[in-house]
């Protein structure tokens, strides 16, 4: 059994061949359109005569009966909404009631007459949505790209997408960079860990290394003596489908099958426990692993290693038990006094931002093997919104846009610096010798070390007649060792510009933001970012690189925008060496005024709105169309940022306009009525007998028969509306703006409100130490009328406190005698 699971592979994503499961579904399918179409016939050869007969009575009674009698005689038994009970008794009754208002019988008429038209579109739309279901499947949309979950689309050989520019561009620079060992000197690297960033004269510093490293040792004695588990391997495959969307969907239905059979599974456990004991001879597949390039919706390319099943998960397994024991050494650091930070928090802003920036530090790294949430990143910089996730970007900018409306109420006069950059091709130029230096100061052992090397160092080549090349650089994409590789590397360029400027950078790895309101502190920290990157051999990335100088209109001279209803004020960058660009994320750009826009007429928008409209032509079926429109209309809400209080109303009228304005540039044809152009590219499908298609059935979800549009639109009427609520701005308001603002300038009579009322509550409580009586609230402590109310001196505080302490020590330490 243990030979068949070495050989068992992950299905290829370049075959377009069909799945056993797709042949089932199309099978099942198949039958159960052929029993719709009888009922279908059935009902309407039942109903038209029905109908035709009562169109045909001129008595008002007599069409009731007719078409109750058609009801009652159904031929294929129905859920009716209509009580037939009651309809009978007002059949027998009302012939001989003169009683019977004409109302009334046209209320009964028109009943009957709804009852059966909705008992025929239904069986009509169910008999469509089996037709669009069996296109889907003919076209071998069960295994087409254009219907995958996933935010990469993979490019085989024999595609088109293969002589793409991009994609070739994308191709020569990994094989320049991956195949080039990095010079990085790592003589200064050990000298600059063991001077700048731990001081190991200080006596601190060397007894949490030491701790740091026997840790170290034992966790790595204790890992090649783990046995795993049925239950571990399960986990392990649940990582692996969550994970960075490295798994197509074929694959993750695999390892699905696998997870249900039990006798796999505990086979494959002991076969990855055997791997586990022998990790010290592990290798890759002497004749290389293949690197499958996919592009994501974002326009980014990534190479994925194609491994068989229990290489996979073994080097999960083995990444995600590293990954977590280092997640703790970095928190130890992040804990300790190497990081500069105020300890007098209580509870103020200061104690916000450090739990904020603590679950953004390590947010990547896995808590442990049952906790693999906030494992990866997407390879857009959005979010799985499935689960809780610290890891987003919006969360970022959440916080910008706070810490600047807070900095315009207290610091009025003073601009506020933020920058963003991020690090290119940050994971492909990872220093294999910068690795194994880092490894080696935390005190991973040799045999570990070995292991860590022969991952880095794997054998790939990008098609299969191109020759078998040894990777010198950088780390496999999707993997848990390489995620925490970068980690470590990243963190302590955190460390290192904490410690020279105590600015906090905030990242979701490589992505990185930070901010001050002091300009040089920020100049500050950029220079030591710089410095770091130079020592580690990596390079920012100029396109996304970017300052902003905020500043509140009236200090820099100038006319509100957003209150006066004019144009952006467009952004104002930091001094010199700042990155001198504005400071974009997705389609959202900073401004100077602290306000996030969407750049709907940017060409990037642009760019995107004709990519989707090229494969909403290559869809072959109605629902794979669907998908492919859902899939972009996701992505660009993701990216025109995630609605919250502080960013205001406008952000959401924004939203609003710019999906009004991808509508309008994709479906011109139509004034950007989607559902129009759905039925005009499918008009043969989409065939109802007498009746339009009712929209009502598009937005419903394919799980009840529907199509399964997203309406977008209407959610973002839905978020209009409870902002308005949530900031108590009137229906009528146009200046939504000024309400966010009226937030953030009323903070300080809160605070200062919040403040007397505590202080009040500790002028009580010292009261009630120093006379064991409990002041009144109201009573006030300069009246002679109790002169217990009066506050004694300072110095009699100095001394009744710890005298009273000492009674109660004594009551409690030394109970009375017998």
């Amino acid at each position: 059994m243990s030979s068949k699971l070495e050989s068992c592979r992950m299905p290829s994503q370049t075959v377009g061949a069909r799945t056993s499961s797709s042949l089932v579904l199309l099978e099942v399918t198949k039958e159960k359109i052929a029993q719709l179409q009888l009922r279908k016939n059935c009902l309407s050869d039942h109903f038209k005569p029905v109908l035709a007969a009562a169109a045909a009575t001129i008595d008002d009674l007599g069409k009731i009966r007719i078409l109750y009698d058609g009801l009652k005689n159904i031929p294929v038994p129905q859920d009716l909404d209509t009580d037939l009970k009651a309809a009978r008794l007002f059949v027998e009754t009302a012939g001989s009631n003169p009683s019977t208002s004409p109302q009334l019988l046209s209320h009964w008429m028109a009943k009957l007459r709804q009852e059966i038209q909705h008992i025929l579109n239904k069986c009509e739309y169910s008999f469509v949505f089996g037709k669009l279901l069996t296109q889907w499947l003919d076209s071998a949309g069960a295994n087409s790209d254009e219907m995958a979950d996933e935010e990469f689309v993979r490019l085989d050989s024999a595609s088109a997408e293969q002589t793409n520019k991009e994609r070739e561009e994308t191709v020569k620079r990994l094989e320049e960079t991956v195949f080039t060992p990095s010079d990085v000197d790592c003589i200064a690297l050990r000298e600059f860990l063991n001077t700048r960033l731990f001081d190991k004269n200080n006596v601190e510093t060397r007894e949490l290394l030491e701790r740091v490293r026997t840790e170290m040792k034992d966790f790595s004695q204790r890992l090649m003596s783990e046995t795993i588990s049925s239950d571990d391997v399960r986990t392990c495959i649940s990582g692996l489908s969550t994970q960075q969307n490295c798994l197509a969907d074929d694959v993750k239905n695999t390892l699905e099958q696998v997870r249900a059979n039990e006798v796999v599974v505990t086979e494959l456990a002991s076969l990855l426990t055997s791997r586990l004991r022998g990790f010290k001879t592990w290798a890759w597949p002497g004749n290389g692993v293949l690197l499958q390039v996919r592009r994501a919706i974002a326009g980014k390319y990534r190479a994925f290693l194609d491994l068989d099943i229990p290489t996979a998960l073994f080097l999960h397994y083995v990444g995600v038990r590293w990954a977590s024991h280092f997640r703790g050494v970095l928190v130890t650091v992040y804990q300790s006094k190497l990081w500069k930070c105020s300890k007098n928090w209580g509870k103020s802003i200061d104690r916000r931002r450090h739990k904020t920036h603590a679950k953004l530090a390590f947010g990547v790294l896995p808590r442990s093997m049952q906790q693999q949430k906030f494992t990866g990143y997407n390879a857009d910089g959005t979010e799985d919104r499935t689960q809780p996730n610290p890891l987003r970007p919006s969360a970022i900018l959440h916080v910008i846009a706070t810490e600047a409306r807070l900095h315009e109420v207290l610091y009025p006069s003073q601009p506020f610096t933020v920058v963003r950059t991020d690090l290119e091709w940050f994971g492909p130029s990872l220093s294999h010798d910068a690795i194994r230096v880092l490894m080696e100061f935390f005190g991973v052992p040799n045999d570990w070390l070995t292991f860590f090397t022969t991952f880095l160092e794997v054998p790939v080549y990008f098609e299969p007649s191109q020759p078998t090349r040894v990777r010198k650089r950088g780390t496999p994409f999707g993997y848990v060792l390489s995620h925490m590789f970068g980690e470590v590397i990243l963190f302590l360029m955190d460390l290192h510009v904490n410690q020279t400027s105590e600015v906090w950078l905030y990242r979701i790895h490589d992505d990185i933001w930070f901010w001050d309101k002091n300009e040089d502190t920020v100049v500050k920290a950029w220079e030591a970012m710089g410095a770091y990157a130079a020592l580690m051999k990596l390079t920012f990335n100029e396109e996304k690189s970017g300052s902003s100088s905020i500043r509140r209109p009236e200090a820099s001279g100038e006319t509100s925008a957003e209150l006066s209803g004019e144009t952006s004020p467009g952004a104002r960058f930091g001094r010199p060496p700042l990155p001198q660009a504005t400071v974009r994320w997705g389609f959202l750009s900073l401004q100077s005024d602290g306000v996030f826009r969407i750049e709907a007429e940017a060409e990037s928008l642009e760019r995107y709105v004709r990519e989707m409209v090229g494969m909403l032509d290559k869809a072959k079926s109605v629902l794979s169309w669907v998908h492919v429109y859902n899939r972009y209309l996701a992505f660009f809400v993701r990216n025109f940022g995630e609605v919250a209080v502080v960013f205001g109303l406008q952000h959401v009228e924004q939203i609003q306009s710019a999906l009004q304005l991808v509508h309008k540039k994709a479906f011109t044809r139509f004034h950007g009525n989607v559902l129009e152009e759905l039925k005009h590219r499918f008009p043969s499908v989409l065939e109802f007998n007498d009746t339009p298609m009712l929209d009502m059935w598009a937005y419903m979800s394919v799980t009840v028969g529907g199509l399964g549009f997203r309406h977008i639109l209407t959610d973002v009427i839905g978020l209009k509306t409870a902002m308005m609520q949530a900031l108590n701005i009137p229906q009528d308001s146009e200046q939504g703006q000024r309400y966010t603002e009226k937030y953030f300038s009323e903070l300080p009579e809160k605070d200062r409100t919040v403040w007397e009322q505590r202080e009040k509550e500790k002028e009580e409580k010292r009261k009630v130490l120093l006379h064991g009586v409990e002041a009144s609230p109201d009573s006030d402590p300069d009246s002679d009328s109790d002169p217990r109310s009066a506050v004694p001196p300072p110095r009699a505080l100095h001394v009744l406190r710890p005298v009273r302490l000492r009674r109660e020590r004594t009551a409690r330490w030394h109970p009375p005698p017998r």
